[in-house]
């Protein structure tokens, strides 16, 4: 389960872009390194955002199928990557498109030569609380808020246990 409530020592905190810069740097060292005794670095949550994704964890935990924020990377949107992903071959943009909204775009498959690639858009809401920047929701390619698609699943799952 990816849940993460800590920050990077190095991270400018009055800066939400290079907060997500600097995870991005330390997430895509840990997935092209893939030491299963290596713990996974964290981004940090604000109280609400993290409070959802474990009560999301904790209602899909009770089901049988694959279900919630964890049923794929949420930091790649993936199931599968190029096994020599890192940071720099995977061409990573990220830029802050509005106050606080920041986008990350990154090619899953740099080892393939073909002109398109997989790329994914991850846009992340960041505020700051308890002084640290935190992630409040994240949107993937589909622009829906994780937070809404939580509150949707959380909802129907409940129906059927």
């Amino acid at each position: 389960m990816l849940i993460a409530f800590s920050v990077s020592q190095d991270a400018d905190l009055n800066n939400p872009t290079k907060t997500i810069q600097d995870f991005y740097m330390r997430y895509l060292s840990y997935v092209s390194n893939n030491t299963p005794a290596t713990k996974p670095p964290e981004l940090l949550f604000s109280k609400s955002f993290g409070d959802k994704v474990k009560k999301n964890a904790e209602i899909c935990a009770k089901l049988q199928f694959l279900c919630g924020w964890n049923d794929h990377d949420p930091y790649l949107d993936a199931q599968e990557w190029d096994p020599n992903l890192n940071y720099t071959n995977s061409g990573i943009t990220i830029i802050e498109i509005q106050p606080n909204i920041i986008q990350v775009k990154l090619n899953l498959f740099p080892s393939e030569k073909n002109e398109r690639g997989l790329y994914r858009t991850i846009t992340y809401k960041m505020i700051y609380e308890n002084g640290f920047w935190v992630v409040d929701d994240v949107m993937y390619s589909d622009g829906v808020s994780s937070l809404k698609k939580m509150t949707d699943e959380d909802e129907d799952n409940k129906k059927k246990r």
